[in-house]
């Protein structure tokens, strides 16, 4: 499993510099598809880049840890997913947290509106293969990567294997006020 550093989906999401989401998209070449495995291997790509989340690491790239034996997750509606849902009054605890959410509700408040969301999303995830993806939700306790989220605006972290395409989109939030 690596990362696909030639995905057309980088260069896109460039314009949205702003976006306080990490996006890691690796190949699924392995015989075996473990979601498990790309979130881990996604945590490692994360260690490699100078900013994650709404963080900038100028001195050093950020050293996240991983305990496997701390990791859980439940499988996702694809449906609900894609979702747009209204932003809530008091804040959201870490099982409240959509895809929606993070992209629309967290830090920049309101920077990006429901057709970003779409164009991202229509990039990333092209319409007729979204009743085909695999989505699951991770919980926020097994990586160091949640710490910022927990104590600012939310954290949370989704695998997508994508059968058509052969990859893994990793999506991932922790972000600080």
């Amino acid at each position: 499993m690596y990362e696909m550093k030639d995905d057309i989906f980088y260069e896109y999401i460039k314009k949205y510099d702003k976006l306080s989401l990490d996006y890691v998209i690796l190949s699924a070449d392995d015989d075996e598809i473990s979601h498990k495995k790309a979130v881990i291997k996604a945590i490692s790509v994360l260690n490699t880049r100078k900013r994650v989340g709404n963080c900038y690491y100028y001195k050093k790239s950020p050293e996240f840890y991983v305990d496997e034996s701390k990791m859980t997750c439940q499988k996702c509606s694809n449906e609900n997913f894609f979702e747009i849902t209204p932003e809530k009054i008091y804040g959201y605890t870490a099982e409240e947290i959509c895809y929606c959410d993070a992209v629309l509700y967290f830090i920049p408040r309101r920077t990006f509106t429901e057709k970003d969301f779409e164009k991202i999303n229509h990039v990333l995830f092209p319409a007729c293969y979204r009743k085909d993806l695999e989505i699951y939700r991770w919980n926020d306790e097994f990586s160091d990567y949640f710490n910022d989220g927990k104590e600012g605006c939310g954290a949370a972290m989704w695998s997508i294997y994508d059968k058509n395409m052969y990859r893994f989109v990793i999506i991932g939030t922790s972000v600080t006020d």
